[in-house]
């Protein structure tokens, strides 16, 4: 009979208007208890649940709708300057507005429950309500039941309420974008205005004229495509076609050269009056750049060829069309038609007498790879040597072939075939005069004959753990280029011996003298020792990682003997190991030690559902609250972030101690406070930073909940919230970065009134050392084909 009149009043409660329900859900006691449904008290339970929930979703959003209202529509009558300003502010701001959104999504997200009708459950609410105690119905479990569905009922409301909230929110996200694309698109145009002015200015100096007595109109900007060559030899004609048809010609790039594997430009630009931009378009397509002749000359013969400021190249220029001469270092070079090339090349020639006291030979007429005449050369044939000993030779940065050089005079070149592992033998190549190229042969010589080679015999396994030691080393390397902490007795014999160590498929060799091949044997042989044994492996997690200090890594190197390193692998160290090397009574003594402390170690705690601001100031990077706890109790500390749970680990003791503080921590983190700091309108952007910069630094550094930049008149307000340590911090930061600015200005001020009194400090010549870097001469190393190197002084 029960069950009837609940199925009677659960049809009634689904008859009634959509009117009801609605005044239901907005809790309008005045229709309790008509037809059967919720009594004004359970509707009235039902709208404080409702309401409490939209009050906790518009605390969380209602700064960030309010920041966005206060952001003004960019101003048609201000100037470019300010424009871009404000869309630089601007666009700070509202990145600030998103990402703020995005992390009050993610905080603020609620499951979605079974029940989500909240007229439903609270139709069951009051069945429930209205059942008869008994004996198996006692009154307490109906207490309970009701508890329970009040709780159904208040996560129901809680979904409406954050589903609504929700969709507000990415509307404002969505408008957020909206606004930052429109700003830029506003940018973009101010430049493009920008951009026609100054284009007009470059296009007057180039006529001569004042920048107002060119039209922006007047000015067109063409797009030339040309063969490669004559976009890459563009310093040879640009500079004469800007004078003669007062334009101004850009490459596509600025003229800043092209990054590191992006295509070459196919194309320049002309700026310029319509018919001198059309006149200038037809002269660059008519070029032709195919054909070129080099020639190697001394500087005094270049300078006769090239005649006083280029006036004898301009006239030769001028002689044969389309022909552009061009002189750097020893080497005169024509580009033109191919056919006039040849001929400007033979008139050159003709013409040019032999240098004074040279000896009567001109220029080289054979073409870019030929040479001027000089003093007769002598090379010897090819010396093949083996490769092993072609190193020694090359020795450490070619160091032993320099100084063969620098003995002698000639050069040596040795080349080794890299990609031929077959080959076995290198070549010496020697050239110079007679004299030196005799000299240089006869030093080789000597040196081949004083190699001793001596074999080193080692597994495959121990030679790949040497050389794999060598790798690990280098990451101990400092900026000063000394050795680290991960240095190896290999990594030292290999850099510093002076000996070349070359690696086999069943050992080690050591090419040297035979002095140092006798220093260093031992030591080689130690170290393939060393690395023969295979050593123990203790694969750790993460937060073991995190507990194996320097010390007690040490602690167990000292107790046992052993070799123990700590080798960090994988994100967070989830993949790390204790790598244990020794005798094999080492290896388990200090195996059994470390099995030991984890046992101690693996006692762990955590704090459930920490709040994201204590998790902020937690984890700030100028704090280090979370490393110094860990350092202070010897634990670890991690903090899953999805979940907002912290798990220290630890011995129990430590884990307890290290809890209770944890715990204090977050209490005072997790209160909330306000600070508002008044700054000059001008300051504004000081504290927002290029691209909000300065905010997200002071965001991470301090761990705020947030620091805005609001406009209140003619001033400027920092509105800084989050814990009142984080806050305190955070008002030290930006009071800094004030007093900075306002120093880098008035230094900025004082050096403009010294260069306008004339008494200013700054003196490019005189004697003493300056910090610029210069330009000077040294040697150098260049690779031929094949891999041949040539050492040249």
């Amino acid at each position: 009979m029960e069950a009837v009149k609940k199925k009677r009043r659960r049809k009634k409660a689904e008859e009634m208007s959509a009117q009801e329900a609605e005044a239901i859900d907005n809790g309008d006691a005045s229709i309790g208890g008509v037809g059967g449904g919720p009594s004004a008290e359970e509707v009235r339970m039902s709208s404080d649940l409702h309401h409490q929930h939209k009050k906790h979703y518009q605390e969380l959003s209602g700064t960030i709708f309010k920041e966005m209202h206060t952001i003004p529509e960019l101003s048609a009558t201000i100037g470019p300057q300010q424009v871009l300003r404000e869309v630089t502010e601007q666009r700070a701001i509202l990145q600030g507005i998103v990402q703020r959104v995005e992390d009050v999504l993610k905080e603020a997200k609620c499951p979605r429950p079974k029940m989500i009708d909240a007229k439903k459950v609270l139709d069951q609410y009051k069945e429930l309500r209205q059942c008869t105690t008994d004996s198996s119905f006692t009154e307490e479990m109906k207490l309970e039941m009701l508890e329970d569905k009040r709780q159904e009922l208040s996560k129901a409301h809680r979904w409406e309420v954050f589903a609504k909230f929700q969709d507000e929110l990415n509307t404002l996200r969505e408008k957020c974008t909206k606004r930052m694309a429109g700003n830029d698109v506003t940018a973009k145009e101010v430049r493009a205005g920008s951009d026609k002015k100054r284009i007009a200015a470059r296009v007057a100096a180039a006529k001569g004229l004042k920048p107002e007595e060119v039209e922006e109109a007047s000015v067109t900007t063409t797009n030339v495509e040309l063969p490669p060559e004559v976009i890459v030899l563009s310093f040879l004609y640009k500079s004469k076609l800007e004078k003669n048809h007062g334009v101004v010609i850009d490459r596509p790039d600025g003229g800043k050269g092209l990054a590191k594997g992006s295509p070459p430009s196919k194309s320049l630009i002309v700026h310029g009056v319509t018919e001198e931009a059309k006149e200038c378009v037809r002269e660059l397509r008519a070029l032709d750049l195919s054909g070129k002749q080099v020639m190697t000359v001394s500087p005094k013969q270049a300078s006769v060829i090239m005649g006083s400021q280029q006036g004898n190249a301009r006239k030769i220029e001028g002689e044969y069309k389309g022909v552009f001469i061009h002189s750097e270092r020893n080497q005169v070079t024509i580009y033109g038609p191919p056919k006039q090339v040849k001929a400007c090349h033979q008139h050159v020639v003709a013409t040019m007498g032999p240098e004074h006291g040279a000896g009567g030979d001109g220029p080289a007429a054979a073409g870019s790879t030929e040479r001027a005449a000089a003093p007769r050369r002598e090379e010897v044939p090819l010396m093949r040597i083996d490769k092993d000993k072609a190193r020694a030779l090359k020795g450490p940065n070619g160091d032993v072939v320099k100084k063969l050089q620098a003995d002698s005079g000639a050069n040596i070149k040795v080349t080794i075939n890299k990609e031929d592992e077959e080959d076995t033998m290198a070549t010496v190549r020697i050239t110079g005069d007679p004299a030196t190229v005799l000299k240089a042969k006869d030093g080789v010589n000597a040196f081949l004959k004083s190699l001793v080679v001596h074999h080193a015999p080692a597994s495959s396994e121990a030679i790949i753990r040497l050389y794999d030691g060598l790798r690990i080393a280098a990451k101990g390397k400092g900026k000063g280029g000394g050795t680290g902490k991960g240095a190896t007795k290999f990594g030292d014999l290999r850099d510093n011996s002076g000996l070349t160590v070359v690696r086999k498929a069943d050992g080690v060799d050591l090419l040297g003298s035979k002095a140092d091949v006798d220093k260093w044997k031992e030591t080689l042989k130690e170290c393939i020792t060393e690395a023969g044994m295979v050593p123990a492996v203790v694969r750790l997690s993460a937060e073991q990682a995190r507990l194996w200090t320097t010390e007690r890594v040490e602690a167990v190197k000292t107790s046992t003997g052993a070799k123990v390193q700590l080798i960090r692998r994988g994100k967070g160290g989830e993949n790390s190991m204790l790598e244990i090397n020794g005798t094999q009574a080492e290896k388990d003594q200090a195996t059994a030690e470390i099995e030991k402390s984890h046992e101690t170690m693996s006692f762990s705690e955590s704090i459930a559902d920490v709040p994201a601001a204590a998790t902020r100031s937690l984890t700030a990077r100028g704090t280090n609250k979370l490393r110094e706890l860990e350092k202070r109790h010897d634990v670890s500390v991690s903090i899953d972030r999805k979940t907002q749970e912290v798990t220290i680990t630890g011995s129990q003791d430590n884990v307890v101690a290290a809890k209770a503080e944890l715990e204090a921590e977050i209490e005072k983190a997790g209160t909330s406070v306000t600070h508002e700091i008044d700054i000059a309108w001008e300051e504004g952007g000081v504290v927002i930073g290029k691209g909000g910069t300065m905010v997200q630094s002071i965001r991470q550094t301090c761990g705020i909940e947030d620091l805005q930049v609001e406009t209140v008149e003619e001033k400027k307000k920092v509105i800084i919230k989050g814990s009142q340590e984080a806050v305190d911090a955070a008002v030290k930061m930006v009071e800094e970065v004030l007093a900075k600015a306002k120093e880098a200005a008035a230094e900025q001020a004082e050096r403009k009134n010294n260069k306008e009194s004339g008494n200013g400090e700054e003196n490019t010549k005189g004697s003493g050392k300056g910090n610029r870097k210069g330009k000077g001469k040294g040697k150098g190393k260049d690779k031929g084909e094949d891999g041949e190197e040539w050492y040249n002084d």
